[in-house]
């Protein structure tokens, strides 16, 4: 999109505003009521630019004539004047918002461009409300400020009486029966999917464990214990933060109980550090998914960061994990990928391979902040194909930019929240670890029509493509990911046979052209490894496509000079 200040007949020449736009709508912010603006926009294709489009003038209206809104804050109870207290115009048509703060005498003024309003009202040791009398902006009242109006909105605060303070209480044991010495931890939910983090209690000597908790929380507990030799879980028998159940505070919890169970002995792990893209720590619940794992094993793995942001999984059943971070506060979860890039959808993630004695360094995150925030919110329901609701998948929008702007987590109901979303037009997403992903649906938020209800998803449960059962029998064929990935410039490739039999194992580039044939001839049943030397190749994105009878399967792998 190319950009010029003024007439078409003025001079001055364009200028590239924007690039890589994937939508047929172009939204510019950097415009002046009353000014006059031209656009052209061109097409690139394999590096190659088109001519220009035709170019297009727009002059924006003037601005209106201005309004005056004014006030008075007051205390709900003794009729007080409240100084210093917040308010704020949210205006219908735009992201940005009028804030005012009320004087010594709890007034306040403020001339404001006409339009259709929420009004935001919230003091320190105040319940805030929106007018009129609401608890969110969902439920209230629009407001309509016309040109040069003078308006008088008055408000009256409740005052914050502090939750009740409660007890939450528990033992853990292992299958024995036995004490088990563990760190609990507490975690405070946020519209089921955003969290903030508590300090952790360590159990006593007989297991026993207790957290002081507030009236009205719903909260998450995890239970790591000092014995590497057991399984760390979420309660109840939840190996994801996703999936946890949720606790919801109203009294006195007790018999918040773990029972820990014992995990297989392998001298091996992963460990990485989560951090934000200025290098600093963030602290984060880390999740590491064995994939093709049976019904006899976990299937996942749980962690947490410390304060340097490092985290460590350590004794794992050997095979593929892709791995999971999501972290406290206003920041996106990502799975794991070698090239850094962000994604929700597992099946984008990259495998990391552990054998039985080695430990896997720098598998590390870079976690991006969300977005500023609006006011706009989607929701919905995500089902099974069986019409069983789905608890811990991830619902996600993508915005104009390919970005994601905020996502949300199923409840134990499938229901899902997706807020603070600015108007715009979104791609809805849903994921979750071994089902397959959703037709995603595109979503339009605009100014009149913020809130969108009842975007629903189905999953369809994955079928298993391998079955893996120990280190040393192959039972199922199966192809693992490359090792190193990304790798410069040899990798190794593994897989497995059931049985004697033909294979090919081909390598592609990005565009579906055949590289070379890597295997391709009758094999005996068991384990095999073949290297590849892409010293010949250019850095880049390739797959490897292996058949066997009836298998097929295909990776990607990177190739980093």
């Amino acid at each position: 999109v190319y950009k010029k200040n003024g007439a078409l007949s003025d001079s001055g020449d364009f200028v590239k505003v924007f690039s890589r736009l994937f939508f047929n709508k172009f939204k510019d912010r950097f415009v002046l009521p009353g000014a006059t603006y031209s656009y052209y926009v061109t097409a690139v294709v394999n590096s190659e630019e088109s001519q220009p489009s035709a170019p297009v003038e727009i002059t924006l209206n003037p601005p209106p004539v201005p309004a005056f809104v004014y006030g008075k804050v007051t205390d709900e109870t003794t009729g007080l004047n409240l100084p210093a207290a917040l308010v704020k115009f949210i205006p219908e048509s735009s992201v940005s918002m009028n804030f005012i703060w009320t004087d010594t005498s709890g007034n306040y003024s403020k001339p404001i461009v006409p339009g259709n309003y929420y009004i935001f009202i919230g003091k320190l040791g105040y319940f805030y409300e929106y007018y009129d009398n609401a608890h969110n902006i969902q439920t209230a009242t629009l407001v309509t400020i016309n040109p040069g109006d003078s308006v008088e909105y008055n408000f009256a605060l409740a005052k914050f009486i502090p939750p009740t303070q409660y007890t939450l209480s528990g033992n853990i044991s292992d299958e024995n029966g036995s004490p088990v010495r563990a760190t609990v931890s507490i975690f405070k939910m946020r519209h089921n999917s955003h969290f903030s983090f508590r300090r952790p209690v360590r159990t006593d000597s007989l297991g026993n464990y207790s957290f002081n908790v507030l009236e009205n929380d719903t909260v998450v507990v995890f239970a790591r214990p000092f014995d590497h030799s057991l399984l760390p879980e979420y309660y109840s028998n939840k190996s994801t933060f996703n999936e946890a159940d949720r606790i919801g505070i109203s009294g006195n919890v007790a018999d918040i109980n773990f029972v820990l169970e014992h995990k297989p002995v392998f001298t091996n792990g992963i460990t990485g550090v989560v951090k934000n893209a200025d290098d600093e720590a963030v602290m984060s619940n880390v999740v590491a998914f064995r994939k093709f794992s049976s019904s006899n094993h976990w299937a996942s793995y749980a962690a947490q960061t410390d304060s340097l942001g490092v985290y460590s999984f350590n004794n794992l059943l050997p095979g593929e994990y892709i791995l999971l971070a999501h972290p406290q506060g206003n920041y996106i979860p990502t799975y794991f990928t070698y090239a850094g890039i962000q994604t929700l959808h597992w099946r984008d993630a990259d495998s990391v391979v552990v054998d039985s004695l080695s430990i896997v360094s720098g598998i590390d995150f870079t976690v991006l902040p969300r977005p500023d925030s609006g006011t706009g919110f989607i929701k919905g329901k995500l089902l099974a194909s069986d019409g069983m609701p789905v608890n811990g998948g991830f619902i996600f929008a993508v915005d104009e930019n390919e970005s994601i702007s905020n996502f949300a987590v199923s409840d134990v109901n499938g229901n899902y929240t997706i807020s603070d979303l600015i108007p715009g037009s979104y791609i809805i997403s849903s994921d979750k670890v071994e089902y397959l992903q959703a037709q995603p649906k595109e979503i339009n938020l605009d100014f009149a029509n913020s809130f969108v209800n009842n975007v629903n998803f189905t999953l369809t449960p994955q079928s298993v493509t391998s079955t893996e059962e120990t280190p040393v029998t192959v039972n199922n064929y199966s192809l693992l990911q490359n090792y190193p990935n990304p790798f410069n410039p040899v990798t190794n490739i593994s897989f497995t046979l059931p049985e004697k039999t033909n294979v090919t194992l081909t390598v592609f580039n990005i565009l579906g052209r055949e590289i070379t044939t890597l295997v391709n001839g009758e094999l005996n049943a068991g384990q095999h490894s073949v290297s590849f030397d892409a010293s010949k190749l250019s850095s880049g994105i390739y797959f490897y496509r292996m058949q066997a009878g009836n298998f097929i399967s295909t990776h990607k792998m990177t190739y980093l000079k």
